[in-house]
């Protein structure tokens, strides 16, 4: 599973991109630096905060594997991708 935002925050756009494996080996790239979450169960939901720019979001992984990004911070757009 892919999910991919562009966040706008003081300093520019920033890309966040979501990937889950099979397996349920999670993934987060910002900026194309990649940062490894590990496995993260369907059945529980989990909270990832990190910073783009100097602004604070969080990534939410919910129940089911899917994921949002919340920020009071910046402007956050989903963007649609291929699988």
């Amino acid at each position: 599973m892919r999910r991919k935002w562009n966040i706008e925050a003081g300093d520019g756009v920033h890309t966040v991109e979501y990937r889950r494996s099979f397996f349920g080996i999670v993934r987060v790239i910002i900026d194309g630096e990649s940062f490894n979450l590990g496995y993260v169960s369907r059945l529980s939901t989990r909270s990832e905060p990190f910073r783009v720019g100097d602004e604070q979001c969080v990534l939410i992984i919910k129940r089911g594997g899917g994921a949002e990004i919340m920020s009071t911070d910046c402007k956050v757009e989903r963007v649609k991708v291929g699988t």
